[in-house]
């Protein structure tokens, strides 16, 4: 049961901090698991971080990230990741001992209310467990971890550490600093026709289907009726429409309609392009620019933004703080 309450406020604490923290077991071990684990990285105010939940941690890393020691420069360069992992785990620890330092005197009661509001949204008793199970979890471990958070968030609220305010002229100052990161990329309004050839059709197939293409080009060109020819000879489902795309960005389409498309004036009728879908005949009617979003457009993002900026500057603050009166003593080598 230790050990639940101990991996429960460590997971509570990580996620606050946007962190991957799962190999935690050892910083808060057993007497036996302690004593084959004796290998102490690091203690913080006379409890041990052990070596095995640094390697967890590295171990999560490189599965997360699909790297390996080779991937680093130098020794020095994996020796200080190595540093940056274990940092984490000290500032994990002294978090959870701060949020344990005062109890919350209700906090069986609001655990209790919390668990039941979760059970009444189940059709049965058994329905709750058997969800439960699915998440490798049960009634108890869901109790710490619905209790952990509890006192963190009592934490956090007692330190006023999610007290932050964005103002206007903050939001507004951000969006002109940073308008390069709101555009509206350039957009086309397109539309065209698939004379199908399937990629591995053979030689005379393919030369069949972009002559057909040619010839509904030409076609196009005479008789200046796109949509209609669309509808009679493309095999996109776009047909019905006339071939109508609507407005595309890069990337909508294959590589090679877009390298074309882009650089069609309104009006303009491609030569036929080949994708794996065929040979397409293009017509662009339209061409936005890119340009700016407005800053009604991005008011609600940059102010969370802003907020989350601010909420993890206090929390480092705190942490900074937390370390200068704490007992750290590292012994990683």
């Amino acid at each position: 049961m230790r050990q639940c309450v101990y991996y429960s406020a460590v997971l509570i604490i990580a996620v606050f901090f946007g962190w991957t923290v799962v190999g935690v077991s050892a910083a808060h071990a057993s007497t036996e698991q302690a004593s084959q684990q004796a290998d102490v990285v690091a203690s913080v105010n006379g409890v041990p971080i052990y070596r095995s939940s640094l390697l967890h941690e590295w171990e999560a890393m490189v599965r997360k990230y699909k790297i390996s020691s080779t991937k680093f420069a130098s020794k020095e360069a994996e020796q200080r990741q190595y540093r940056s992992i274990l940092d984490k785990l000290i500032t994990v620890e002294l978090v959870r001992q701060a949020v344990h330092a005062k109890p919350v005197p209700d906090v069986e009661a609001r655990m209790s209310e919390r668990i039941n509001e979760l059970k009444s949204k189940a059709h049965s008793e058994e329905e709750f467990l058997k969800g439960l199970a699915k998440s490798n979890k049960n009634l108890d471990s869901l109790k710490e971890e619905v209790r952990e958070t509890i006192l963190f968030e009592e934490y956090i609220k007692r330190n006023k550490l999610k007290e932050v305010t964005v103002s206007d002229q903050e939001i507004e100052q951000y969006y002109k600093q940073n308008m390069k990161s709101f555009m509206n990329p350039e957009q086309i309004k397109t539309r065209h026709i698939i004379i199908a050839a399937e990629a591995k059709a053979g030689a005379e197939a393919a030369e069949k289907a972009l002559q057909k293409a040619r010839e509904v080009r030409e076609r196009i060109l005479k008789e200046k009726n796109f949509a209609e020819v669309a509808k009679e000879v493309s095999s996109c489902t776009s047909a019905a429409e006339g071939g109508d795309l609507g407005f595309i960005e890069r990337g909508y389409m294959p590589a090679a309609f877009d390298k074309v498309a882009f650089e069609l004036k309104p009006g303009e009728i491609s030569e036929p392009v080949k994708t794996r879908f065929g040979y397409h005949i293009i017509e662009v009617m339209e061409r936005k620019a890119e340009s700016p979003k407005s800053l009604a457009e991005v008011k609600g993002f940059i102010a969370k933004y802003l907020s989350k900026a601010k909420e993890q500057e206090q929390m480092n603050a705190h942490v900074a703080e937390l370390k200068r009166t704490a007992k750290i003593e590292i012994s990683l080598k």
